[in-house]
């Protein structure tokens, strides 16, 4: 398992396509494809049995918010910050409100006891994968069930074929999210740009990326204790 804490790392796509032959082994990126994050990241209401791992569209909207809200500080556009950090709360409480769905404990097995939310997943086959004719095939079949939404099938091919799938998750603390995005609130408020500015960065600071081989995906619903 890899376990990383670094927001600028998190530039997954919610869907990819596995590399077949020409090129790298791993996982890239389907950019302006057909298939697109959105379709990916399902809400708890709407999430597709066919789908590895259930994220949070709230989630990736609250942190691509607390970004610009960070950005919008420094450039002095102090409404704007206050607008951004607001919508970046509603999102976080609205994935909060789902934590018995989404949620996971200890993604990491770290000891701190923490629920995080998934919000962007990407599916790859292991670094040390290398192509071969054998397994063009089966990597042009598993790309084409990604393409119509199936994780899961998708997985499948490839794992008859002998080939090892890694999946890798973007994760935010709930909890912390929640509390610092309303702490920044409250900073932007009193006028203490400075300071809502760190509590941004905390909520960016904090995000995991875990990568997990295709049988040992964390199960979702870890709701507090």
């Amino acid at each position: 398992m890899i376990h990383r804490s670094k927001f600028a790392a998190v530039a997954l796509s919610g869907m990819v396509a596995i590399a077949p032959l020409a090129g790298a082994a791993r996982a890239t990126d389907t950019g302006s494809a057909t298939v697109k994050a959105e379709n990916s990241a399902q809400t708890a209401e709407n999430a597709k049995p066919s789908e590895l791992m259930k994220t949070s569209e709230e989630v990736f909207g609250a942190l691509r918010d607390v970004r610009s809200a960070r950005m919008a500080i420094f450039d002095g556009d102090i409404d704007r910050a206050s607008s951004l950090v607001a919508n970046a709360s509603r999102g976080f409480d609205a994935a909060d409100a789902r934590i018995a769905t989404l949620g996971i404990r200890n993604p990491g097995n770290d000891a701190d006891n923490v629920t995080y939310v998934p919000f962007q997943m990407a599916m790859g086959v292991s670094e040390d994968f290398v192509p071969s004719e054998n397994t063009a095939a089966p990597l042009q079949q598993a790309n084409e069930h990604l393409a119509k939404g199936d994780q899961k099938q998708a997985a499948e091919v490839l794992k008859s074929a002998d080939i090892d799938v890694t999946i890798t998750a973007a994760m935010a603390p709930i909890d912390q999210s929640v509390a610092k995005t309303k702490d920044a609130a409250a900073l932007i408020r009193d006028g203490n740009y400075y300071e809502a500015n760190l509590a941004l960065k905390d909520i960016e600071d904090s995000i995991v990326v875990e990568a997990y081989a295709i049988d040992a995906i964390p199960s979702q619903g870890g709701a507090r204790s």
